[in-house]
């Protein structure tokens, strides 16, 4: 798999999940595309199990910009994406976003599993995709400040794996995910 183009891939994947582009979504996965979630956060509903690319940009991108504003996911480890032909595994992420209703704000981690395909014109297409969602944390809505300090100073959406993990260290509120993702190092 040539880097460009995967790197490509992810990042349409992000803008289209973050920025409310489920069209993007709908063409980046095969119709026939497969998408699971294991849920260890008790407080995230997503069905276990979704079908089909019109299906998956719904719940990925419409439903859950309804629910989530300021939202920005990155990619962590990026340099050492492990690729098997067209697989990546456990590529560990981190979500920074607020509630619309209530004003929560939400920091989250875990794993994305990937099985891509090599679409009509040289375009990589998500046929398998696997999320995992380890931990998210609810923080009072008066920490939207610190969210949008921390959002606009992370590179985004490529993120070194250290460099979140420092960060979160240096917060206890949110510290429970750098103890997480520090087995990805």
């Amino acid at each position: 798999m040539e880097a460009p183009r995967l790197k490509d891939a992810l990042e349409q994947y992000i803008d289209g999940k973050d920025n409310n582009r489920p069209q993007r979504l709908e063409q980046l996965y095969t119709p026939n595309a497969r998408l699971s979630f294991q849920m260890d956060a008790a407080d995230m509903a997503f069905p276990p199990q979704v079908s089909g690319n019109r299906e998956i940009a719904r719940i990925l991108s419409a439903d859950f910009n309804r629910k989530y504003r300021q939202v920005k996911t990155y990619y962590l480890n990026h340099d050492n994406l492990v690729l098997d032909g067209y697989r990546i595994e456990k590529q560990p992420w981190l979500v920074l976003m607020q509630e619309i209703d209530t004003g929560t704000v939400r920091a989250g981690c875990g794993y994305y599993n990937w099985q891509f395909v090599d679409a009509a014109e040289g375009n990589w297409q998500i046929d398998r995709h696997h999320i995992s969602i380890h931990q998210m944390l609810s923080l009072p809505a008066e920490r939207f400040k610190w969210l949008q300090t921390l959002q606009n100073d992370l590179p985004y959406p490529w993120l070194a794996l250290d460099q979140a993990i420092a960060v979160l260290e240096s917060d206890s509120a949110v510290a429970p995910l750098a103890n997480y993702l520090k087995q990805f190092r």
